[in-house]
């Protein structure tokens, strides 16, 4: 359900969007349309290249129009097409630089790629576009945290907590600041953190991460495991496993975990 209320979410934005695109006659208008809601048919019916290849022949027509490039951006994200799927979103930034829903899958693209610096500046401009929502602010600091700039993630939990308050969630983000300065985690210190029962499937991901940067894959997975107990259908869960099966060499386990994540039965 949640990888359907994603698409949906996904499709809703970008409809928004186009209705906002200008066209150049009423014939080209219809034209357009037409192609858009058959390339989301196809998408719908899980037929990528075929929905694709309407994308494609609406921008020979329509050649800005940031919805169509969004469309083929999800499509390549879902096929693991990362390169095509970053310079089409890239351009649907440009063109459309306002749309949330854009830089959202932006930011999905370089947690993928583990690109903290780049996400940072995602993050900056969600927050631009939507000042008060809390999350952007708490996930801009934790990709601080995991591109090692904890001083500069401290100062974005204070800044975080001075406009919406302080909260359970912002304690443990600090706790992972502390945890992020250790040399290693010992294989004691990683079944403690499994041993506590953590609920929070936020801080565990965190963890995992931490781990993962360190090259202590075989206990990232350990703590994975853990998160997709709790939320079996969660998409960051899943990227991550798929990640961390793929640096352990367990090529079978990541095939499955994409398979998973792009949702292929």
């Amino acid at each position: 359900m949640k990888g359907k209320w994603f698409l949906m979410l996904m499709l809703s934005g970008s409809t928004a969007v186009f209705a906002q695109e200008p066209v150049v006659s009423a014939l080209d208008s219809m034209a357009v349309k037409t192609l858009f809601f058959a390339g989301l048919k196809e998408k719908l019916n899980e037929n990528y290249p075929k929905a694709a290849e309407n994308f494609d022949r609406l921008l020979k027509i329509d050649p800005d129009n940031s919805a169509a490039y969004f469309e083929i951006a999800t499509l390549n994200y879902r096929q693991n097409k990362l390169m095509e799927s970053e310079m089409a979103i890239k351009k649907a930034t440009s063109l459309n630089p306002n749309n949330v829903w854009y830089w959202k899958l932006l930011a999905e693209l370089y947690k993928r790629k583990g690109d903290m610096d780049n996400l940072v500046g995602v993050f900056d401009k969600l927050i631009a576009l939507s000042p008060d929502e809390d999350s952007y602010y708490f996930d801009r600091s934790n990709a601080l945290l995991l591109a090692g700039k904890e001083e500069e993630a401290l100062k974005g939990y204070d800044l975080l907590e001075k406009k919406f308050g302080p909260s359970d969630a912002l304690t443990e983000a600090r706790q992972r600041v502390s945890m992020s300065k250790d040399d290693v985690f010992d294989k004691n210190a990683v079944e403690k953190i499994l041993a506590e029962d953590v609920k929070d499937v936020k801080r565990l991901l965190y963890t995992s991460g931490l781990l993962i940067q360190k090259n202590q894959n075989s206990e990232a997975l350990a703590v994975l495991k853990r998160a997709s107990e709790l939320e079996p259908d969660n998409f960051e869960v899943d990227l991550a496993m798929a990640d961390v099966y793929s640096a352990l060499k367990n090529n079978a386990d990541a095939q499955l975990s994409l398979k998973k994540l792009l949702r292929i039965q």
